[in-house]
């Protein structure tokens, strides 16, 4: 019976299907424009032709200036630029912190990791499901702030303590002479650290699920593998061996599998 389902594609922020007229464009370009932009022969004067043509046409569909349209060869690369470009332009400014969700691409991710190990300050934020942290979670307490800083700032209370009550993470901040810029920091700080605490969970989930690791060198390995004068393949764990060294190459590790299975419950694991 044949399929007449029809597949509805909405993943374009992941990767979209190549327009039929740009796919066009670029069969032109490769089968005859193959050589390098930046040279100085006619073939690729031909190349460079292609490639300011295209700018122009980008540049105009987005109400931009050419010089303001650069191509990169993925889109990580183009992040990565993105990313660090602008955060070196506001460090010149002496402005070094860079706020985030904590649920981006690994080119963002890292990028955000390189940054702070530079000297930039991060702040990675955990939305809920609508995008905010729930006002009910958090208790808020005003007191006034110590030290010097002025009558205004030691006569109102003006500092501000967030409690966040399901994990017990208390923030407070008395830097700024307003209230409402105290609390400010104090969110940004509360979603800092909500972040770190996740993702010290997640990783001890991770760690959890990998288990013990060992380190990659001689003495360490789980299995040995003997192709010749004879075959053999040998969990230096359980003991479990076979000659067939063929099967365990295609995928065959049931009698692996189960070994380890088998001394994980009983604890008899083979003698070093």
């Amino acid at each position: 019976m044949e399929n007449t389902e029809k597949v509805v594609y909405l993943d374009n922020a992941a990767t979209t299907a190549c327009a039929p007229e740009a796919l066009a464009v670029m069969v032109e370009a490769l089968s005859g424009a193959c050589g390098n932009p930046s040279s100085h022969y006619s073939v690729g004067y031909e190349a460079k032709e292609f490639v300011d043509k295209g700018r122009a046409q980008v540049a105009k569909a987005i109400n931009a200036s050419t010089s303001e349209i650069f191509f990169t060869g993925c889109g990580s690369e183009a992040d990565n630029w993105a990313v660090k470009g602008t955060a070196f332009t506001k460090a010149r400014q002496n402005k070094k912190h860079l706020i985030t969700s904590a649920f981006e691409h690994h080119a963002i991710m890292h990028s955000m990791a390189a940054l702070e190990r530079l000297g930039f300050e991060v702040t990675y934020i955990k939305p809920t499901t609508e995008g905010y942290i729930r006002p009910e979670d958090v208790e808020m307490q005003v007191f006034r702030s110590s030290g010097a800083g002025g009558q205004h700032i030691n006569k109102t209370s003006s500092a501000v303590r967030l409690i966040h009550k399901p994990t017990g993470i208390v923030v407070s901040c008395q830097t700024e002479r307003s209230q409402f810029q105290n609390r400010d920091t104090c969110m940004r700080m509360l979603r800092s650290k909500l972040v770190e605490l996740q993702m010290q969970a997640h990783a001890e989930k991770i760690s959890d699920i990998k288990g013990v690791q060992l380190k990659i060198e001689w003495g360490s390995q789980i299995r040995s593998y003997v192709f010749m004068p004879y075959q053999l393949v040998k969990d230096n764990r359980t003991g479990y061996e076979t000659s067939n060294i063929n099967a365990v190459m295609d995928g065959e590790l049931d009698g692996f599998i189960n070994a380890y299975l088998k001394a994980e419950a009983t604890g008899n694991w083979a003698e070093k």
